[in-house]
């Protein structure tokens, strides 16, 4: 976002650029960081002005522990066709379980929690197909109670172990 000026043919006194950085590691956020500052006040400087870099942390990435989300996956594999069949029998018999591979570049608050200890990030469908933040967006009830058995079965199968 970029906001400056009174009018469109007085030359502005104050700029301010506006926006969100986001990445996969602490390390490249700092770089990043750096750099902007950087580049921010160098271009200022060779224009004859001056820059002023401020950084708001925002989320942390979210890291899903590697045997965590194997394990999930696992469980998943092996008791998702049975949490699904009394619960949204319209997903009988399709695969359910779909691993990312490349890093999601959504902002998460979960991210905290994953700089503490191990955890295991995933996502469960809502049945309406409108996209998260919209005004159409409602989950369907028949998916609250998958979330919730899955979680239950997980916590359970995760406590009573191998």
């Amino acid at each position: 976002m970029i906001q400056g000026g009174t009018a469109p043919n007085i030359i502005a006194d104050k700029v301010e650029l506006t926006g969100m950085m986001r990445n996969v590691t602490a390390e490249t956020r700092q770089v990043l960081a750096e750099r902007l500052k950087s580049v921010s006040e160098g271009i200022a400087s060779a224009l004859g002005g001056s820059a002023e870099f401020t950084l708001f942390e925002g989320y942390p990435s979210v890291y899903n522990d590697p045997a965590l989300t194997d394990f999930v996956a696992r469980e998943i594999s092996a008791q998702s066709a049975r949490w699904v069949s009394d619960l949204v029998p319209d997903l009988a018999g399709q695969e359910l379980l779909i691993r990312e591979t490349q890093p999601i570049l959504g902002a998460e608050d979960y991210g905290f929690y994953t700089q503490k200890l191990p955890c295991c990030f995933y996502r469960v469908s809502t049945g309406n197909q409108a996209p998260t933040h919209s005004t159409r967006f409602m989950v369907e009830e028949p998916y609250i109670k998958l979330c919730t058995r899955s979680l239950a079965s997980l916590a359970v199968s995760y406590l009573l172990g191998p």
